[in-house]
């Protein structure tokens, strides 16, 4: 039995019908945004996060229908409407509305919908206390995106945004590492942890075999640093791992980056910027959401 049927299993034993209901849904909210989609990535993404959440509720002890409610709803909303971020509402005040919809449609008990919605409101809300259920789904989620899963939805993403492959490596590498790096630090339960080590390791070395091999075969030359940044936003100092060219490729001085601090739509950003001071050319940037990779324990 693959990782869909048993979570669907799952939920129909007591609320039949519901898995057909949301995969639906996130399925037709996708579609209509990206109007060329055949598979649905948004969904595959819902299900390995549930999958991932499930192990971890095995092991943290956690009831596994509650675990596969929250993870199943927990992207239900990022294309509400066929749109991504519509008039800046984020994304999880949709899902949260479409979960109680479709509780009341399926006859959830009332106990049940609430500690489901309340997890789902936690996950994006800092200051909403601690959340059990929360710390599972925001572990699971952040692992889906780790590792060999998460170098897969790497190239993936990069198809969905129009971005060849050099393009895509250059661009990104630097935020999938740092992720990466601060994984660790950053999950909220002990098994989450076990895991996140792991993929830690896979990435790094993933990403270095994978720069050697352009270099030697003459496509890039990319080098990977460390920066280490003091913010009063933080108490620690932020690790970030950064991934350039090792020359400018207009004048060929050498790259740099810069800093700065912004409100995101979900989180406050930290955007790292790398630029040519000998051409002043801007190369690119890239953006962190500030609290995962800061987050103290």
């Amino acid at each position: 039995m693959d990782h869909s049927e048993k979570i669907k299993k799952l939920i129909d034993r007591d609320h039949y019908g519901l898995f057909k209901e949301i995969r639906e849904i996130v399925e037709k909210s996708e579609i209509s945004f990206q109007k060329e989609t055949k598979d649905s990535h948004l969904w595959e993404h819902t299900l390995n996060v549930a999958s991932i959440a499930l192990r971890l509720a095995e092991k943290e002890k956690a009831d596994p229908l509650t675990i596969a409610l929250t993870a199943i709803f927990h992207d239900s909303g990022k294309f509400q409407e066929g749109k991504y971020h519509s008039d800046d509402i984020p994304e999880e005040e949709e899902s949260i509305r479409i979960a109680a919809s479709l509780f009341k449609d399926f006859d959830v008990p009332s106990g049940l919908g609430e500690t489901v919605t309340a997890a789902l409101s936690n996950l994006y809300n800092s200051g909403g206390g601690k959340n059990r259920i929360t710390d599972i789904i925001h572990d699971a989620d952040f692992l889906s995106k780790s590792g060999p899963l998460g170098i897969g939805e790497f190239f993936i993403k990069g198809v969905l945004r129009g971005e060849n492959l050099i393009n895509r490596i250059i661009n990104s590498a630097t935020k999938e590492l740092t992720y990466s790096e601060n994984m660790a630090s950053n999950m909220r339960t002990g098994s989450g942890g076990v895991m996140a080590r792991k993929d830690k390791a896979f990435s790094r070395k993933f990403f270095r075999v994978l720069f050697e091999d352009l270099k030697k075969k003459g496509i890039a030359d990319l080098v990977i640093g460390n920066r280490n940044i003091e913010t009063e936003k933080c108490k620690k100092k932020i690790k970030l791992v950064t991934v350039s060219e090792r020359e400018c490729g207009s004048c060929g001085g050498k790259p740099e980056f810069n800093t700065s601090f912004d409100k995101g739509i979900k989180c406050e950003k930290l955007t790292l910027t790398l630029f040519c001071q000998e051409c002043k050319k801007e190369i690119r940037e890239t953006s962190f959401c500030l609290p995962e990779i800061c987050r103290e324990h």
